[in-house]
């Protein structure tokens, strides 16, 4: 975005926020403006204003009001907060003052959830500006930008994702392992980099998705199936046959239907020869186990199953 405002010849203001803290992301608006073209950015170098208020301010007296300007926010996600106070001021910023110069005010964000929460209904931004979602470049622009035949254009396509800052960095006409070697072996090549970048934004460490897969059992058991050990329950009641003393004699006893004592009765089929009364307790089909503990409550009975 900003190579499009060099070479559209207007003057432009490019300003990247970090997050760090509003006062830090004010202090680089001011550096920012002294690096830009804006005819009048002295103004707000030397003003260096406290808040975003007063920042947009002083931008809207330094832009030009005889001819276009361009003005790019880059990352406007770290500046949004719950409150919407941000929206809020740009909200008011754009209707009193920055509508009526003739300026074209860009505002960029890899969040999509949080840039389309902008212009959603109910927010102060709402229909004051258009979404627009760039795409990812096609395997005919990624084989054009990187000198490659379709077929190999096409597995290039697939390595970079067709984002150009990835592309940027293929030199033209090298083929496909040779771009690998040079990418992976950089840690901060734009390839690994944007891929992290990517899962952090998918999946947040607040989500523990580590957590939550190595909580995941192997080889198709279940936790149920995963306990039936569990010394908390004492050892298992139908856990084998006892044996009798020498010298005793004892007549067999039937097995009972169900192995678990509880008196709520099975009310559907069971997809298992012995159906069991608890039904949320079913063990998947074809998965290996001994023996199920019945978590009703209550009961807390461990009975065997046959495969």
């Amino acid at each position: 975005m900003e190579r499009f405002a060099e070479r559209s010849g207007a003057p432009f203001l490019f300003h990247a926020a970090t997050g760090a803290s509003p006062e830090a992301d004010l202090e680089r608006l001011s550096q920012d403006a002294r690096a830009s073209s804006l005819p009048l950015a002295s103004l707000l170098t030397a003003a260096r204003p406290a808040t975003w208020d007063a920042a947009f301010d002083v931008l809207a007296a330094a832009l030009p009001p005889d001819r276009a300007s361009v003005v790019v926010m880059d990352e406007v996600p770290y500046l949004m907060d719950a409150e919407g106070a941000f929206e809020g001021t740009l909200q008011r910023a754009w209707d009193r003052v920055l509508e009526m110069k003739p300026v074209l005010l860009v505002l960029i964000g890899s969040d999509l959830s949080m840039m389309e929460t902008l212009n959603s209904h109910g927010r102060p931004f709402h229909q004051r500006g258009r979404e627009m979602v760039p795409g990812p470049l096609n395997p005919a622009e990624v084989g054009e930008m990187l000198g490659l035949d379709p077929a190999p254009a096409f597995d290039a396509a697939l390595i970079t994702g067709g984002l150009p800052l990835i592309c940027a960095e293929w030199t033209h006409g090298a083929g496909i392992w040779e771009f690998l070697r040079a990418a992976l072996s950089d840690p901060v090549s734009a390839l690994p980099v944007s891929a992290e970048r990517s899962l952090a934004a998918e999946v947040p460490q607040q989500v523990q998705a580590r957590t939550v897969l190595s909580a995941i059992p192997a080889r198709g058991s279940t936790p149920h199936t995963a306990r039936p050990n569990s010394s908390r329950h004492g050892p298992p009641e139908h856990a084998g046959p006892r044996v009798a003393p020498p010298g005793e004699r004892r007549a067999p006893t039937p097995a009972p239907r169900y192995p678990c004592r509880h008196p709520r009765p099975h009310r559907h089929r069971h997809p298992h020869p012995h159906p069991h009364p608890h039904p949320a307790m079913t063990p998947a089909q074809g998965a290996p186990f001994r023996g199920t503990l019945c978590r009703l409550s209550r009961c807390g009975e461990v009975f065997p199953r046959t495969l």
